[in-house]
């Protein structure tokens, strides 16, 4: 029964707000992690989101691929 409430409460959550914010010309920044690895991100835009915002960022751990990350 709880994955018929989680589908239907999907089907019914409101959409997410427009996107701004976005930056005129995108700029390359570098985070170090303690672990090693060095990730590269890129500021996208952020949206209202509930009581604050939400902020996109294009992250990449290879060079290669990058994946959304929203915060």
């Amino acid at each position: 029964m709880m994955p018929m409430l989680e589908w239907l409460r999907r089907l019914w959550r409101k959409a997410p707000g427009p996107l701004r914010g976005a930056p005129a010309v995108r700029r390359q920044k570098t985070y170090s992690a303690q672990s090693g690895y060095v990730y590269q991100y890129y500021y996208e835009c952020n949206r209202p989101a509930g009581e604050g915002d939400e902020y996109v960022f294009d992250v990449s751990a290879d060079r290669k691929t990058s994946f959304t990350v929203v915060v």
